[in-house]
């Protein structure tokens, strides 16, 4: 039996038109087998993300914070940024 690394590997050797075939083959497998409920879902390793896992305006604000955080931080680099 191959392990997901060999598969992946016998995926990219396969030529761009079968690639894609292929993964949309895969893709309308998937869609027809039915989604695990969430309580049954395995949580995940990260224990931050444990953390936030019943918190999604938290994550989304969290993610909010950080890209705002990074723009400034590019500008500033760039000496882009416009003090007011």
């Amino acid at each position: 039996m191959m392990d997901t690394e060999q598969i992946f590997q016998e995926i990219r050797s396969l030529p761009t038109d079968e690639q894609r075939t292929l993964i949309e083959r895969v893709v309308r497998e998937l869609r027809s087998v039915p989604s695990e409920p969430a309580s049954r879902a395995r949580p995940p390793d990260d224990p931050f993300l444990g953390l936030l896992a019943d918190e999604p305006e938290l994550a989304d604000e969290i993610h909010l914070v950080a890209t705002k955080a990074r723009h400034e931080g590019r500008e500033a680099f760039n000496g882009d940024e416009n003090p007011s």
